[in-house]
């Protein structure tokens, strides 16, 4: 079994909500998301998991409705360090983390494995 091993967005700043890079995740194998964080100051938000259904191939055939909220998956991030999401088994077809930012500022790269 080989381990698909993706950097989704390298040192992305935090200065502003955004959502994070969409990744197909359809192998219902388990993955975990990685988000590191660094040069974080009076930095304050909250960083969510969320998943689509959409049986789409592209990312950019995601439509925007079509995202939810990982259900206890959001995490309130204040300081740098690494905040894993790691889900066992899923039935989702995409996922991405969601910044929504109250203060500060810092970084984050956010990485990704799976087994495939």
């Amino acid at each position: 079994m080989a381990m698909r091993n993706l950097t989704l967005q390298a040192s992305n700043a935090l200065g502003a909500s955004f959502n994070g890079t969409a990744i197909n995740v359809d192998k219902n194998s388990g993955f975990c998301l990685a988000a590191v964080v660094d040069t974080a100051s009076t930095l304050n938000g909250t960083l969510k998991l969320q998943a689509s259904l959409a049986a789409v191939k592209e990312i950019a055939d995601i439509p925007s409705t079509s995202w939810g909220d990982v259900s206890g998956i959001t995490l309130t991030i204040t300081a740098d360090g690494c905040y894993l999401y790691t889900i066992d088994r899923h039935h989702f077809r995409w996922v991405r983390l969601v910044w929504t930012r109250t203060g500060g500022t810092g970084n984050v790269t956010q990485t990704f494995n799976e087994n495939e």
